[in-house]
């Protein structure tokens, strides 16, 4: 089998709302940025993934020019021999690791297996944990939970970044009046890379970060995400050291070598990836092993789209330590609708909170073709 054609494509998606993004204080946005890959093999075997980014447009170009001369006549499944290419190209472009996703989906169509079992999963369901994309004021968050609880949810992420922490605990309280003692909740703070934008955002120290830690351990908060800068990582081995609550982090670097010093350092609890823009897949699995060998849980991420979001899903249920798979629902910007726009169906909840993983070939969900002919900018 031979790779014959690599297809990026940039779209924009309509949102159900205006977005105004948590980590970045003053912008908004309307649509989501999906950078789109096909791969075409000699056999009729297609591969499909896709990603986020803001400048996906870009990144499109980039991997024509980065990746798609180097992989073309080369085997699907050889994907050693294309780490080197794909680290390379992401250092100068954006999110290239997509590429080998697709690369997945080939090799599990060609062996008539799901992604997930190809990687020495065997679980069929993951628990979902909704993860909510704003920070609102508390009478709108009061009725947005209550119908996160009703459709099912045993679990819920929220944004807390106020300008105290008396805010940040307000809001928690609340989600644990409404939600009851049952429902996991999590909390991030959106600290480890914040963008610059036209309005100052609030940004934590190691004595915000810690304070607020121990608030949550006595409300019962599961883990607290990204509590400070992506590479402090004396910073967070210490915080992980006085903190009794977990602290979780990991989607804002990239490579291995930043996951491998975020390891050996400590500097989180739980490790967080996503295989569309963290690294390969591959490479993925072998950081899964370094993570029980340090006693951390390795925890796939995901907040791209719903195909970004079916690789993340697989690679979940192939890792044992996993707890939930993040499950992005914050109606009316972050709808089902948009959300899984690219796919066919989108990846539902059942009543129980869970996921169950598709075991069709590959990555298992079928693309909309009109919808990426649709919303194609690029």
């Amino acid at each position: 089998m031979k790779i014959t054609h690599i297809e990026t494509r940039y779209l924009e998606v309509p949102m159900g709302g205006t977005f105004y993004p948590p980590w970045a204080p003053g912008m908004s946005s309307s649509i989501h940025q999906v950078l789109y890959v096909k791969i075409d093999t000699d056999e009729g075997i297609s591969g499909y993934a896709a990603t986020t980014a803001y400048a996906a447009k870009a990144a499109a170009a980039n991997i024509d020019v980065l990746v798609t001369p180097y992989l073309l006549g080369k085997d699907p499944f050889a994907l050693e021999d294309h780490i080197r290419v794909l680290r390379i190209a992401h250092q100068r472009a954006i999110f290239a690791w997509v590429v080998e996703c697709a690369l997945w989906d080939i090799i599990g169509k060609k062996c008539s297996q799901p992604i997930y079992k190809l990687l020495g999963g065997s679980r069929k369901t993951m628990k979902a944990y909704a993860c909510l994309a704003e920070i609102r004021d508390l009478d709108t968050r009061r009725k947005d939970l209550q119908k996160i609880k009703d459709m099912g949810f045993k679990a819920m992420k929220m944004r807390i970044h106020s300008e105290t922490i008396a805010q940040d605990i307000e809001q928690v309280e609340m989600a644990r009046q409404v939600l009851g003692p049952d429902i996991d909740i999590m909390c991030d703070a959106n600290q480890a890379a914040t963008w610059a934008s036209n309005e100052p955002g609030v940004v934590w120290d190691y004595a915000r970060a810690l304070r607020t830690a121990n608030e949550l351990e006595k409300l019962g908060v599961l883990w607290l995400e990204e509590p400070l800068p992506k590479f402090d990582y004396k910073g967070l081995a210490r915080l992980c050291q006085d903190s009794i609550l977990p602290i979780a982090g990991g989607e804002s670097n990239r490579g291995v070598h930043e996951f491998g010093a975020l390891i050996e350092n400590h500097c989180y609890d739980i490790i967080q990836v996503d295989p569309t823009f963290s690294e390969g897949m591959l490479q993925l699995k072998k950081l899964q092993g370094m993570c029980e060998y340090y006693n951390i849980i390795f925890q796939p991420h995901s907040w791209t789209n719903g195909l970004g979001f079916a690789y993340s899903l697989h690679l979940a249920a192939a890792s044992n330590s996993a707890l939930y798979i993040e499950y992005p629902y914050d109606p009316p910007v972050y709808d089902l609708a948009s959300f899984y726009a690219i796919l066919k169906d989108p990846i539902t909840v059942d009543s129980e909170g869970c996921i169950t993983i598709s075991d069709k070939p590959g990555v298992g969900y079928e693309i909309n073709e009109e919808a990426i002919e649709k919303y194609t900018v690029r």
